[in-house]
């Protein structure tokens, strides 16, 4: 019993020493007036700076799924207020028509009341997703309770700096098997020249990615986005009410990863949110919980961000799940036009979650295990191992996030609660997975290396 209470003492003052790690300054880079999104980790900053206006649509492949496989969202690129891509439903029947010169179909169905737009707060409430006639409809088509494929049979009319576009998604094939996963859609020129139909399979390009880009006039799909582990956060140019509810607009905002939830910590210093605060704050999983609140425009029509606005930023999968970030803004240039937009922001782990390890998921034999200290500290931490009797052979594996093994080791390990330095300095800064096994029990621990 002393030795489960020394353990857990020792948990304690670790758990209470996570709250207080230092802020780190960082940078999202959006390139000259925004024309590049900004993919960004929490942990290991921004992954990826990729181009925003080489694509029209967007195919859901992964992330969100339902019927057992991902979502039926098809979303248009709005980015840069409207030059890449209008939505409108010409209200044909795509099996006759589509194919055929629809120029003159596309009079008086264009007026800005009628245009289809990514809704701001989900993925899944994408621009083809708009106008759901019942439970089974999903905007563009419906769902078939006997095949389980979701068909559809409308043309819109895409209009994008490329010219204007027909389109047809017809079929949307569900299987819980992601390789079996197909996506049937037609895609022309307004007066029925350049046409093609793709059958498209995402699997395995898009696996674990959020989205399938594609470019409606050279007829290219672009994989141009991290694997969805590989980010929380988007600096990105999509349509948001900000200033005026209920009208949406083009906006420069971040919106989150599915990954992650966020909470608003307003009228509060950022330095004086406790790690209660971020415990006990209320998550949304919706997108745009930061979107371009962050900043607004003052007096002399300029960018200003807001000084005592913060946000808790919630992981939900992964190795880091359960972890929790404090994260607020402190730059933004005053113009963004021919500039190089670079967003500033502070950020620090307020909470570090440790799953807790009970003695029934090891085996009789072993009370319980943990890392102390995590992050490590000088390039060191001590595993802590509290078992009823010897144990020989103890297999201690460390593993990057890469899947690549850095320590494959073996140790014999006496009853009590034995100490064994772990020497990391050699090791790159980064989340570790830390593996021990032997006489029928097996347990892993995330170690943190700053």
């Amino acid at each position: 019993m002393k030795l489960k209470y020394t353990l857990a003492v020792g948990a304690l003052a670790l758990a209470t020493a996570s709250q207080a790690q230092s802020w780190i300054a960082d940078t999202m880079k959006t390139d000259t007036s925004y024309l590049k999104d900004a993919y960004y980790n929490l942990n290991t900053g921004q992954v990826a700076s990729v181009a925003n206006n080489n694509w029209h649509i967007a195919f859901q492949t992964d992330g969100i799924t339902q019927f057992g496989a991902p979502v039926p969202t098809v979303m248009v690129n709005h980015a840069g207020n409207g030059i890449n891509g209008k939505l409108y439903d010409l209200g044909l029947d795509a099996a006759t028509k589509w194919g055929q010169n629809l120029v003159a179909d596309t009079v008086g169905k264009t007026a800005g009341s009628m245009e289809l737009k990514n809704q701001p707060a989900y993925w899944e409430d994408a621009a083809f997703n708009q106008n759901p006639s019942g439970p089974t409809n999903f905007g563009w088509g419906e769902y078939d309770v006997n095949t389980h494929f979701i068909n559809g049979n409308k043309v819109y009319l895409l209009v994008n700096s490329a010219g204007a576009f027909q389109i047809w998604l017809e079929q949307y094939q569900i299987s819980a098997d992601r390789n079996a996963l197909k996506w049937i859609f037609h895609v022309g020129r307004i007066d029925g020249t350049d046409t093609i139909t793709h059958t498209f399979a995402p699997a395995p390009t898009y696996n674990n990615k959020l989205f399938a880009y594609y470019n409606a006039a050279t007829h290219q799909f672009i994989d141009r986005e991290p694997v969805i582990s590989d980010w929380h956060l988007l600096a990105t140019k999509y349509v948001d009410t900000g200033y005026m509810p209920g009208l949406l607009l083009s906006t420069t905002g971040i919106v989150s990863n599915v990954n992650v939830e966020l909470a608003t910590q307003s009228n509060l210093p950022p330095n004086n949110a406790t790690q209660a605060m971020a415990t006990a704050a209320t998550y949304l999983d919706t997108r745009n919980v930061i979107g371009g609140k962050y900043k607004a425009l003052n007096g002399s029509n300029q960018w200003e961000v807001h000084p005592n606005l913060s946000y808790f930023i919630r992981i939900k999968k992964g190795v880091d799940s359960g972890d929790i970030w404090q994260v607020y803004f402190d730059y933004f240039p005053t113009a963004t036009t021919n500039v190089n937009v670079k967003i500033g922001l502070q950020k620090r782990k307020i909470y570090d979650y440790t799953a807790p390890v009970s003695v029934t998921e090891l085996n009789p034999f072993v009370q319980n295990v943990m890392l102390v200290p995590n992050p490590t500290v000088g390039g060191a931490t001590n595993l802590l191992i509290d078992v009823k009797q010897d144990i020989k052979d103890a297999r201690i594996t460390i593993v990057d996030l890469g899947g690549r093994v850095v320590m494959n080791t073996t140790r014999s390990i006496k009853a009590g609660l034995q100490q064994m330095r772990l020497d990391v300095s050699s090791y790159r800064a980064g989340v570790y997975m830390v593996n021990i096994s032997g006489a029928g029990f097996n347990t892993t621990q995330k170690m943190v290396i700053k």
